[in-house]
């Protein structure tokens, strides 16, 4: 840190990793969320500057956590924007937010030199395409299965004014999502988009 031009900087932020070791660049999902503040609070402890860190912080909890605990003056973001670009907002205002599940479709997708999509984010690489022609009405839709697609489906058309038929409460959609390698993470993704597409559970 002595070498470092501190005077010239406004603040830092505090990432590693390199290409012989990439997991430290992307984390997969069966690391810590967090699982560099601490390096980022023995940064802050001697930089005198505001000190960010990166680092699979995919939940608001985890966020506050960091922040709260002194480790870190702010969180950076990365994918948990690619999963819900509102993901700022939402926690703010205390709305239930897209939390990315961690299975690096992203990445490996971005490594492949495609459009970067996202397990639970359907526009995501897409963003240029939406909405190109609307209709001037709301259209009555029936999106028939309960699972990741379904839901996204039926999402994305509540978000651009489509209307589906009530479900019955007894209705008992599958676990699909579940069933994912991701599935300690999928649970949360399920509420959350079941509420945005307004699928019951």
């Amino acid at each position: 840190m002595n070498e470092i031009p501190l005077d010239r900087l406004d603040f830092l932020d505090v990432s590693v990793g390199s290409y012989e070791a990439g997991e430290w660049i992307v984390h997969p999902g069966e690391w810590e969320s967090g699982v560099l503040a601490p390096f980022a609070q023995r940064c802050r402890r001697h930089c005198g500057l505001p000190v960010g860190v990166a680092g699979r912080i995919n939940s608001a909890r985890a966020a506050a956590r960091i922040v709260a605990s002194g480790q870190a003056d702010f969180v950076s973001l990365a994918r948990t924007l690619h999963a819900d670009p509102a993901f700022p907002q939402r926690v703010l205002s205390g709305a239930a937010y897209r939390p990315c599940i961690v299975c690096n479709r992203c990445i490996d997708e971005l490594h492949d030199n495609q459009p970067i999509g996202c397990s639970v984010n359907a526009r995501a690489g897409r963003e240029e395409a939406r909405n190109t022609r609307r209709r001037t009405a709301p259209a009555r839709v029936l999106v028939i299965g309960g699972g990741p697609a379904g839901m996204e489906t039926a999402r994305l058309l509540a978000e651009d004014g489509h209307a589906a038929p009530a479900y019955p409460a007894t209705v008992n959609f599958p676990r699909a999502a579940a069933r994912i390698s991701c599935r300690a993470r999928s649970a949360s993704c399920d509420r959350c988009m079941s509420g945005e597409a307004d699928v019951p559970m």
